[in-house]
């Protein structure tokens, strides 16, 4: 879906702007940045700016004075860009398989914010029509002391967890990845939501003309595109850009591979409701990156110190390794790949 408006969120170091979207790297850029960043709206046809309110952020440690001095450089600089006339800054755009964004919030917005202030209220009505109201109501209550207690020792952001007590074992399941499916079969409405909010769809085409139109005034060399799972963005941003980062290089939000893999097969289930609704996505990702990682860079006998192998790339996202990257259909058909079988702990 193609929407006249796309949000970035904002990032500024000395002469480069960094600009990318939640669930594409922006909790590590968050963390390098110390929280200090802006959200733009960038108009698809016109490259038109609209800046987002300080307030619009629910959490914010940035000080009102910096906050719209990031916003007044960054309306300077991007005018500057797209009139032809700026020579010194450059901007950085962050992307990645629209796919697996969408998998990673997914998990986000379906599960883990289900124990959030309201919606476990909601879930625990919903378990009740599956399981006895007392079960129901001893998970509810281990659900809130553990989160008690992640507050405490450090999130683990339940339901994200490697362990379970036994007697939970099938409500936990039901928790995460219900068995009625209807969601996706009746709920259109519902479902489109959730690629148009909370964790959108990438939305690229705007990054897919910077890379293939021809109408643009402005010096394309000003533009560079990263994909986060087929390079190094640590060590592009700290030795191609001459970024200063700091040592820490966590990613705080990487899920487990129990949820990260079940995720991957319940929503393979319903490959065609996402395909639908993702694969213009799926084209302009696969052309850019088609452009901007070609074959022969993995074919020459010294890759680039900043490029990652690509049986890393399908290794993670159980693309079987004698498959070829440079095919469509294979990215594509994402929902046939089986993911590693990883099992819970179960604990008496």
């Amino acid at each position: 879906m193609i929407l006249d408006f796309n949000r970035f969120i904002v990032f500024n170091s000395n002469n480069y702007w960094i600009l990318t979207k939640e669930k594409i790297a922006s909790s590590w850029l968050k963390d390098q940045f110390d929280y200090d960043w802006i959200e733009v709206d960038i108009n698809n046809f016109s490259l038109e700016v609209q800046h987002i309110p300080v307030d619009h952020r629910p959490n914010y440690d940035i000080s009102q004075e910096r906050f719209l001095d990031l916003q007044q450089r960054f309306s300077i600089d991007w005018n500057s860009l797209i009139q032809g006339t700026n020579t010194k800054n450059n901007f950085i755009f962050f992307i990645r398989n629209p796919i697996n964004k969408f998998v990673t919030g997914w998990v986000q917005d379906s599960i883990i914010r289900k124990v959030n202030d309201g919606y476990i209220d909601e879930e625990q009505k919903r378990l009740y029509q599956y399981f006895h109201t007392d079960e129901v109501d001893s998970f509810i209550e281990f659900v809130k002391k553990t989160i008690e207690q992640e507050k405490i020792l450090g999130p683990r952001y339940f339901p994200d967890v490697e362990e379970i007590p036994l007697k939970f074992k099938d409500i936990f399941e039901e928790f995460c990845f219900p068995k009625n499916k209807d969601f996706f079969k009746n709920d259109v409405e519902s479902f489109l939501n959730l690629t148009t909010t909370g964790h959108p769809a990438e939305n690229l085409f705007l990054i897919w003309k910077l890379c293939f139109k021809d109408e643009f005034s402005f010096s394309k060399d000003k533009i560079h595109i990263i994909d986060i799972d087929l390079q190094d963005i640590h060590s592009t941003l700290s030795k191609q850009f001459g970024l200063s980062l700091k040592d820490r290089n966590v990613f705080h939000n990487k899920r487990g591979e129990y949820l990260k893999n079940r995720a991957y097969s319940y929503l393979s289930e319903n490959y065609y409701t996402v395909n639908s609704i993702l694969q213009i996505e799926i084209l302009f990702w696969y052309e850019i990156v088609s452009k901007l990682y070609p074959k022969e860079i993995y074919e020459s006998k010294d890759l680039p110190d900043s490029i990652k192998p690509l049986n890393s790339y399908k290794k993670k996202y159980f693309i079987p390794e004698h498959y070829d990257f440079y095919n469509f259909q294979v990215h594509m058909n994402w929902f046939r790949y089986e993911p590693t079988d990883v099992k819970l702990n179960y604990i008496e």
